[in-house]
């Protein structure tokens, strides 16, 4: 007599892979939407208003944070909780990304200032990637980081009037920051949950617009900008402090409108401490 058949594990986890394409095909159109409104929203920001609150905006977690919604719907609240802790000390990484480009932005060019930045951005990601914290450790590390970097920034810089752009300025910028959260999203189960939180923070926000008003405007019209992208930091850091520690306890709706309450505010708070000590 022939017993019963074995289960059937391929099957089963054939069967959950469908679910996750199901669910990651679902939130395609609004991932498509809502980046690019996203960074439209901002660079017009900057045009209009100067390129330092510009970088204010620009250094708010306007697709970090989409990102995370997404891992916490398609990954599950640990998954999401995990990558937000990553994600907290990537932010440290962004200040040396700024540091880096308005260094190299007072001998040369957009295309050099990028390069150090994005190679600065890595290194300290990688050195980041060997190591474990926590909760507390995270926050002062990058808190540390993010107040060097603000110290180490040359603040008496003038920006010159702002340039009319290129007709593919802004179409150009949506795309960019479309492909980087598709991209973290679609590679999250292949990465593991740390990677893709210390590369979600990846500068594609400050990056683009500092180096468009770069070319168009000078390289004080880039540091200011990258002045505002540190203050706001301090803001993206607590989105990620209260997400880390808000979802296995509150749930995705709570913690997301926590964290976006304490991002408004610090960053509120650090730009008019930064007005009154200029």
């Amino acid at each position: 007599m022939r017993g019963d058949p074995p289960p059937n594990d391929g099957g089963s986890a054939l069967a959950q892979r469908s679910r996750n394409h199901e669910r990651i095909m679902s939130l395609l159109p609004f991932k498509l939407i809502v980046t690019p409104i996203l960074i439209v929203a901002t660079s017009l920001v900057a045009r209009r208003w100067g390129p330092k609150l510009g970088g204010l905006l620009a250094g708010l977690p306007l697709t970090s944070a989409p990102v995370s919604v997404f891992l916490a719907i398609e990954q599950g609240l640990p998954f999401a909780a995990q990558a937000a802790l990553g994600t907290l000390v990537g932010v440290a990484s962004v200040g040396t990304f700024c540091l880096a480009y308005s260094m190299t932005a007072r001998h040369r060019g957009w295309r050099l200032c990028t390069i150090a930045g994005i190679a600065c951005f890595l290194l300290v990601t990688a050195t980041f990637r060997m190591f474990s914290v926590g909760l507390v450790s995270g926050a002062t590390l990058t808190a540390s980081t993010l107040t060097a970097v603000l110290l180490a920034l040359p603040r008496a810089v003038v920006a010159p009037p702002v340039q009319k752009p290129s007709v593919w300025d802004l179409p150009s910028r949506a795309l960019v920051a479309t492909s980087l959260v598709l991209l973290l999203t679609g590679a999250a189960p292949f990465i593991g949950a740390q990677l893709v939180g210390l590369l979600s923070p990846f500068p594609v926000f400050a990056n683009v617009l500092a180096a468009f008003t770069h070319a168009h405007d000078g390289a004080n019209a880039s540091t200011l900008l990258l002045r505002g992208v540190i203050l706001s930091s301090f803001g993206f850091a607590a989105f990620f402090l209260v997400v880390a520690w808000g979802l296995p306890v509150l749930g995705i709706a709570i913690t997301y409108s926590l964290a976006t309450l304490a991002a408004m505010l610090i960053s509120l708070v650090t730009y008019q401490l930064d007005r009154l000590l200029a």
